[in-house]
């Protein structure tokens, strides 16, 4: 037995519980929260606010287009963007080139200049050289550089020599003048091709001829490449043809000799069908023949002289 008496255990007693500590109510305050702030609210009206921002806003637009103007006229006005030189490549080059700068001079509305560049009148060049130079059948312009032209000028080509508007009234002195295919007189021939060629158109021109012929139009002047082509057929012929002429709707053939080969504009092949037939038979060499009729179909009329 121990020595521990049962007296002296001492019974496990329960701990008092510890009383539940009571919860504080912190009482919270209401707090007011700052209202927003608002902004002043305008007294002005939305019509007139409008009004006073469009205003704004025009005069910032008119101060930036001021500026680009300002730009553009100091811009267009550089000597490095105006026309200094210009190469004329063509006929009376030298003249011609005096013709185109008289269109560059001055200003547009006392405002742009004409050599500008960007603003030359191409046209207005273009009419002052074709009409000092009645010869240049086309003229090209284009920019060289920023400061030069270069202007190429092409010269007609002579299809027909014409001499007057009759055989029996050619022109003062005999001078003749070269024609292109559209029957424009454009420059006087040479007096050495004028007595080398054996061929001399006369044909009646079209407006007031009284000073010069040039820059006028021959009259029928649509006939005239039907007209070679006959002249061409009566030549291998045998027989010599070196003036035609044109009169109203009918065209004739002149020999050296002064015979007169009559015919109908616009029947050349019918008139070289005649001729094949019968100038075998005719002498043209003596000069007795008057005049040969190629007008009718199916028969050559033909008078001598003296009959």
């Amino acid at each position: 037995m121990s020595a521990s008496k049962s007296w002296d255990v001492q019974p496990n007693r329960p701990q008092p519980k510890a009383a539940p500590r009571a919860v504080q109510k912190v009482a919270t305050r209401n707090v007011a929260k700052p209202a927003p702030r608002r902004e002043p609210v305008s007294k002005e009206p939305l019509k007139v606010r409008r009004q006073k921002q469009r205003r704004t806003f025009n005069v910032v637009l008119g101060i930036v287009v001021l500026i680009l103007i300002a730009a553009t006229m100091y811009g267009i006005w550089r000597p490095e963007v105006r026309i200094h030189s210009i190469n004329i490549q063509g006929p009376d080059a030298v003249a011609a080139k005096q013709v185109a700068e008289k269109p560059l001079w001055g200003t547009y509305w006392y405002v742009f200049p004409r050599n500008s560049i960007f603003f030359y009148p191409e046209s207005d060049i273009r009419t002052e050289l074709q009409t000092a130079f009645p010869d240049v059948a086309a003229v090209s312009i284009s920019r060289s550089s920023f400061s030069s032209l270069h202007i190429s000028m092409v010269p007609r080509i002579s299809a027909f020599i014409w001499c007057g508007e009759r055989i029996d009234e050619p022109t003062e002195n005999g001078v003749c003048f070269d024609t292109d295919a559209e029957g424009l007189v454009f420059k006087m021939t040479e007096q050495g091709a004028v007595a080398s060629s054996t061929l001399k158109i006369f044909a009646p021109l079209q407006g007031d001829i009284t000073e010069t012929p040039l820059r006028s139009r021959v009259i029928g002047a649509e006939h005239i490449p039907n007209a070679l082509r006959l002249v061409k057929a009566v030549r291998s012929l045998g027989v010599s043809i070196v003036e035609v002429s044109v009169r109203a709707d009918e065209g004739d053939l002149w020999t050296p000799n002064g015979t007169r080969i009559t015919y109908v504009l616009g029947h050349e092949e019918s008139a070289a069908v005649l001729a094949s037939s019968a100038f075998p038979a005719l002498n043209f060499d003596t000069g007795d023949l008057q005049y040969v009729d190629l007008r009718f179909e199916k028969k050559v009329y033909v008078k001598k002289r003296g009959e």
